[in-house]
């Protein structure tokens, strides 16, 4: 592949279009300065920028090679890495790319190579806030029956934690909403889907929320046995920064 060191691609932001930008890659045989979101570019001197169109149909072609030529692991890998905000993510999935159409499916455990293991770490990150996001969502109950919960993670996880959710509760209606990302989860029992949400939603609770809230709180505080309370033990199984969407440690 070509050094493309005077271009800049640039792409709408989601995962078609940046498989659509890997596709223009090929085809052109070029590895650009960078590869950005069209919101995110930044000029630099001596670049132009190219803004690649997004084309679902480059990027099936793009992702089903994936899958045929290195494997389901490495997609999962790549579309981790997409959902963080990590910089240089994107150079990161072309660089990776590249190496697993070489090596095939044991392109993950090159970790010699800079470009795996870069995405590798960046993919291992996201997928372990997700993981840990599996324990730390807190349904409250809206007056409505629909079940509603907070978070504020770093990277886009809704994608990743959805199934997990959808299949535990199959047949009750919920919400998880994050509030960084502006992103809701959506399920109603049948179908799951992904809204953007612009403004900070008004929710009226069930009128036993509190309740459950305040026993679930005093069940907390009162099974912890005092002589073997170890804060940093607590703080690295639970860090600080997913507490303030869980029940248990509201004010």
């Amino acid at each position: 592949m070509l050094n493309g060191r005077d271009v800049i691609y640039t792409y709408d932001g989601s995962f078609e279009g940046l498989m659509s930008v890997v596709f223009e890659c090929y085809l052109t045989h070029t590895r650009p300065y960078d590869i950005c979101c069209g919101e995110n570019v930044q000029e630099v001197l001596m670049c132009c920028q190219k803004d690649v169109e997004t084309n679902p149909e480059r990027a099936d072609r793009v992702i089903r090679s994936i899958y045929s030529k290195i494997s389901s692991a490495a997609f999962y890998h790549i579309y981790c890495a997409y959902l963080s905000e990590a910089e240089g993510r994107e150079l990161a999935v072309l660089d990776f790319l590249d190496a697993g159409y070489k090596y095939g499916a044991s392109v993950v455990n090159r970790l010699n190579l800079d470009g795996v293991y870069t995405l590798m770490n960046i993919a291992k990150t996201v997928a372990s806030e997700a993981h840990l996001y599996l324990g730390f969502v807190r349904f409250k109950k809206l007056s409505g029956g629909i079940y509603y919960s907070e978070i504020e993670p770093k990277a886009h996880v809704l994608p990743i934690i959805s199934n997990h959710f959808c299949e535990r509760f199959s047949s009750m209606p919920f919400m998880i909403h994050d509030i960084k990302h502006g992103e809701c989860l959506v399920y109603n029992g049948k179908s799951v889907e992904i809204r953007r949400v612009e403004s900070e939603p008004i929710l009226k609770y069930d009128e036993d929320e509190k309740l459950f809230q305040s026993m679930w709180r005093d069940f907390y505080n009162t099974i912890a046995i005092k002589e073997r309370r170890n804060e940093k033990c607590r703080n690295s199984l639970l860090p600080k920064r997913y507490r303030r969407c869980m029940t248990e440690f509201a004010v």
